[in-house]
């Protein structure tokens, strides 16, 4: 899934870049970088950050490859932000990174999962040349949850329901019948996705007529202690 994720966020990143590079490469002043943000995590977190990062370089490898040795090559960093003592990353300093990849001019700044919504949303009206790339979320203001749909943002969605049925169902054609699903109830995506992924278990398991059992833990209980 994450190799699926990683081809698929370089071909977003090409089909982007092709309309906003198309003429430009006369001007030799301009620079083509790509930024993206973390949501705190690292690029090698086997999840959005990892693959959104992958992506990213197989677009530029790519892209560079057909560069001639006049022109300037695509460039292209990542930030890793500081987050709270709960791990979550503030919107404060979300816009704090965007305005530092503003700075360093960026042209393309990726943004993986929902926590950069309220920052997407005010970023991209503020620096409305810059285009913004939001992974599974779509922007919106910070004091309300309706959906904002701006020009310069590419938003990258994906059907959670679905994607839980597949895990569910292979898991269990795969020969596993005690199965666990670790999720917030609090979360529309992560409830979504266990759904699916009971559902697609179950399927399975009546088409193999076998029995299967499934335990469930929410990770925002105040039962748990992370430390």
């Amino acid at each position: 899934m994450r190799k699926v994720f990683s081809v698929f966020m370089c071909a977003v990143l090409a089909v982007v870049c092709s309309f906003a590079f198309a003429g430009c490469s006369n001007a030799e002043n301009l620079t083509y970088d790509i930024v993206m943000i973390t949501d705190g995590g690292t690029v090698a977190d086997g999840a959005y950050n990892e693959s959104a990062w992958s992506g990213i370089v197989d677009y530029v490898d790519n892209a560079n490859t057909v560069v001639s040795e006049e022109s300037k090559k695509v460039t292209y960093r990542y930030y890793q932000p500081h987050v709270d003592e709960d791990e979550t990353l503030s919107t404060e300093i979300a816009l704090q990174y965007i305005d530092l990849a503003v700075e360093k001019g960026a042209k393309f700044i990726i943004l993986p999962g929902e926590v950069f919504e309220v920052a997407a949303y005010e970023a991209s009206r503020q620096y409305s040349d810059v285009n913004f790339i939001l992974i599974d979320g779509v922007p919106h203001p910070e004091d309300s949850d309706i959906d904002a749909y701006i020009e310069n943002v590419m938003c990258i969605s994906f059907d959670a329901l679905q994607s839980g049925f597949l895990s569910g169902y292979y898991a269990v054609i795969s020969g596993h019948t005690k199965l666990g699903y670790f999720g917030s109830v609090n979360s529309d995506t992560s409830s979504s996705y266990g759904a699916g992924y009971v559902q697609g278990a179950q399927y399975a398991a009546e088409q193999l007529g076998i029995p299967v059992t499934m335990d469930y833990a929410d990770y925002d209980s105040s039962l748990l202690d992370y430390n």
